[in-house]
């Protein structure tokens, strides 16, 4: 009871902290964050691996830095576990056409660390923070 209750002041927190952006299109590194997105009114408007850990070929790269300028994209969303040189590259070919987009590091929470003196529990609050990061980290970069 006590953490749904939690939960819901998460929920509560992102969209307050997402309402009044007026950019709230992001890439991320490949389809993770749907159900974020939703939940806080973003959109995900492509992902730059349409499989975890398969590179784009170059003319998948183009088709996205042309969907980037297009619908003014603002962030791209990586993953700690993951590569950045894509993100990189797409954000430079979008910064010699004069297109300024931040890369930020959103967490899918997908490993936990494990609390001090126990073998295998994470923190229980691991999930609220590790979300409450993504929530400031996102809102600060989107315009």
């Amino acid at each position: 009871k006590q953490f749904i209750e939690e939960l819901k002041e998460l929920e509560s927190y992102g969209k307050a902290a997402f309402k009044n952006k007026k950019n709230k299109k992001i890439v991320t590194t490949h389809e993770a964050f749907g159900y974020f997105a939703e939940a806080f009114g973003l959109e995900i408007v492509d992902a730059i691996q349409k499989m975890p850990g398969m590179d784009a070929d170059a003319a998948a790269a183009a088709k996205l830095a042309k969907q980037c300028r297009d619908e003014k994209v603002a962030v791209i969303a990586v993953e700690p576990q993951y590569s950045k040189a894509q993100a990189e590259a797409l954000q430079a070919t979008l910064k010699r056409d004069k297109v300024d987009i931040k890369i930020v590091t959103l967490d899918p929470l997908e490993t936990a660390d494990v609390q001090p003196g126990k073998k295998h529990n994470p923190d229980p609050q691991y999930y609220l923070k590790g979300m409450k990061k993504n929530i400031d980290t996102l809102a600060e970069a989107l315009p």
